[in-house]
């Protein structure tokens, strides 16, 4: 979801990184190597020697927390290792994403041993079948555009009023980009205020006073 929503990646390539943190580290943020001086979830170097660099000097604070490991993905893919965002992130393969961010991103040859890159491709395939699934299309000229979102009006429906694109009180507890924080504020320009801190979007459903149907309703 982050490598989608924020930094704009295909889902194949969403995929592919996928793979390789849970060959990294099994998706755990706390997941450290003493000896290699490495931790993360991607096992960036500098966490208790620098002896294969400092990556950790870009993160906000030396904690291994996932909050902090993604901003510092960002900071990097955005940064000196911006070549990786610029392969994986338009990639239409999730196999050959997963190389690419091995190689550009974690400086593993796809030679070395390390690498292992017939699991890693698995493992990238799986990821990506299974989010598949649960990812939303659009449609150019009858093509499916994978890892976008459709912003299709529903058959039978239309929009009266252009979301005005302002954010107003109380978004500022949903980060710009994610649903919430679009809900919140479309809600708000069409007069409906929810309240400011319910969290995720499926943490909505549990809020009390709220219902969930999937039946629309106007606004």
């Amino acid at each position: 979801n982050y490598l989608m929503s924020k930094e704009r990646f295909s889902i194949q390539g969403a995929s592919g990184a996928l793979a390789v943190a849970e060959r990294e580290s099994g998706f755990d943020p706390k997941a450290e190597n003493i000896g290699g001086g490495v931790a993360g979830i991607f096992q960036w170097s500098g966490w208790s020697n620098t002896v294969n660099g400092n990556r950790w000097s870009k993160a906000e604070s030396r904690t291994l927390s996932m909050d902090v490991e993604l901003k510092l993905m960002s900071t990097e893919l955005n940064g000196a290792y911006k070549r990786t965002k610029d392969f994986v992130s338009v990639s239409t393969d999730p196999k050959q994403a997963s190389l690419d961010w091995s190689q550009y991103y974690e400086g593993v040859s796809l030679s070395d041993g390390q690498t292992k890159a017939d699991k890693l491709q698995d493992d990238a395939q799986k990821w990506y079948d299974l989010l598949k699934e649960h990812v939303g299309f659009s449609s150019e000229n009858g093509q499916s555009v994978n890892g976008v979102m459709s912003t299709d009006v529903p058959s039978g429906w239309s929009i009266d009023t252009s979301f005005s694109g302002q954010a107003y009180d109380g978004s500022g507890s949903y980060p710009q980009g994610q649903c919430t924080w679009y809900v919140y504020n479309r809600a708000y320009q069409l007069g409906i205020k929810f309240d400011s801190f319910m969290g995720n979007g499926g943490d909505w459903a549990s809020k009390a006073g709220y219902s969930v149907s999937h039946e629309p309703k106007l606004h």
